[in-house]
């Protein structure tokens, strides 16, 4: 048996009682255990790579980008590795890419980088979110909730960085917070499929 069909089996034990104590709808079955399983994703990575950054000095930076990317990734879908591992290995050289650029940007003082890719990223994803890919269908009723929740998140993240731009100097940890969302907004709309008419996400 493997990790993935022990998950599988916790996830819907979860769902089965949130379902007995009505904690949700039958309904909104499929929406939970999607939620579920990227939230266990999500937070196995995290663990797993965390002592890496804080060897590396850059927790803060981190920390920075699973605000900008990660949590709005979970809504807005994104490309997604066949095994866990790859996932992995390629979540580690893209968060070190995005901190070293943020760094450069940082700086070179360019203090409304973060606030124009922030933009740029809020209007992808109000038009591409959620991101389109083959291999997990979703319901109509799913993909109005994962657009909204990713809109409202993205509203959010801009405002964040709106409101620090025009109180001043802005941190370096912001201008990770910015980009990591837009190559976020970008991840989805690399995966957009030519069968527009079908709306499905990944995890």
């Amino acid at each position: 048996m493997s990790i993935g069909d022990d998950m599988n089996k916790l996830i819907a034990k979860i769902v089965e009682i949130l379902l007995k104590n009505e904690a949700i709808k039958e309904d909104d079955k499929e929406i939970y255990e999607y939620g579920l399983l990227t939230m266990f994703l999500t937070v196995g990575k995290v663990l797993f790579l965390t002592p890496f950054f804080v060897l590396m000095g850059n927790l803060g930076g981190y920390v920075a980008f699973l605000l900008g990317f990660s949590y709005i990734r979970m809504y807005s879908g994104g490309l997604h590795s066949k095994s866990a591992l790859k996932c992995t290995v390629y979540s580690f050289f893209l968060i070190v890419m995005i901190l070293e650029i943020s760094k450069w940007v940082y700086n070179q003082e360019l203090m409304y980088i973060p606030l124009f890719s922030i933009f740029v990223g809020t209007i992808f994803i109000f038009k591409y979110a959620p991101g389109d890919v083959r291999n997990r269908p979703i319901t109509d009723e799913e993909h109005i909730f994962f657009k909204r929740r990713s809109r409202v998140i993205a509203v959010v993240e801009f405002l964040i960085i709106a409101i620090i731009t025009l109180i001043g100097k802005i941190p370096y940890e912001m201008y990770v917070f910015a980009l990591s969302m837009l190559v976020q907004s970008i991840n989805i709309i690399s995966i957009r499929s030519d069968k527009n008419e079908q709306k499905i996400i990944t995890h």
